[in-house]
């Protein structure tokens, strides 16, 4: 993640996407403690944003950012073929990312399985 500062509280999508592709390929840690940090990472307080583009059945694991004009949801959603996806937005509203990230997740998801 060469693109991310925890000091300045910056990342890029693609820092944050390959962190969750790592994840979920066993490339942060062992087994045991994958299974646990994906299992609290779906089903969270926050399903309004990804999850709620998809069906009820499908698990996403994910987490939300939120600030001043920023939102994001990145995580892996759990398809035939799982796949990670990034959202991140910047001098947006919040009432704007509740309408769009549903919405982009569910247009990504339709092409991701065609």
């Amino acid at each position: 993640m060469r693109k991310t500062s925890l000091k300045k509280y910056e990342t890029t999508p693609e820092d944050v996407g390959m962190f969750f592709r790592q994840l979920y390929q066993g490339g942060v840690v062992n087994k045991e403690n994958q299974d646990e940090i994906l299992r609290f990472l779906s089903k969270t307080a926050f399903e309004e944003w990804m999850p709620a583009g998809l069906a009820n059945d499908i698990r996403v694991a994910h987490k939300i950012g939120k600030d001043i004009g920023t939102f994001s949801d990145a995580g892996i959603i759990f398809a035939q073929k799982p796949f990670v996806l990034v959202i991140m937005s910047k001098n947006a509203k919040e009432k704007e990312a509740q309408e769009i990230l549903p919405k982009i997740t569910k247009a990504v998801w339709e092409f991701e399985n065609k």
